[in-house]
């Protein structure tokens, strides 16, 4: 059990250095880290709802408001009622939001994409898909736990 705890506050220190570390690349460009996560949704995936952006990067959604009326004040994106729900709202980048979004995410991305070069494509796929099943797991136990707790 020991060894457990231990491995578990590493994963932990090494997924909150890695949030640290995209909070810096934020901080360079006087932004914040979920300001930052939206421009690189909606970027990346083109136009999205604060729903999915949400689920996306784990962030509140009031904190995706935030960072989404941000960026409407700078005129970075726009807003447009969904096709299904007209209260949900389809978000995305103006052209002068993706000039933006391009002149921070094109150097990260570069970055990524070099040191996914040097990791290996096998070895990102074995760590995706390990924690894509520690969260699986991770979740069923929540429910059960939150679930006997009520």
């Amino acid at each position: 059990m020991h060894k457990e705890k231990e491995l578990l506050r590493n994963f932990y220190s090494s997924w909150a250095q890695s949030v640290s570390l995209y909070t810096r690349w934020a901080d360079h460009y006087n932004i914040s880290y979920p300001v930052l996560m939206t421009l690189y949704a909606l970027y990346s995936r083109g136009s999205l709802t604060q729903k999915k952006i949400s689920e996306f990067f784990g962030l509140p959604k009031q904190t995706v408001h935030s960072s989404v009326r941000y960026l409407e004040k700078r005129d970075y994106i726009s807003l447009t009622p969904g096709t299904r729900d007209r209260r949900e709202k389809i978000i995305f980048l103006t052209e002068e939001g993706r000039a933006y979004a391009g002149e921070l995410l094109t150097p990260l991305f570069e970055a990524e994409e070099n040191i996914c070069r040097t990791i290996g494509i096998e070895r990102l796929e074995e760590m995706i898909n390990t924690n894509d099943l520690y969260n699986l797991l991770f979740e069923k136990e929540m429910k059960r736990r939150i679930k006997h707790h009520d």
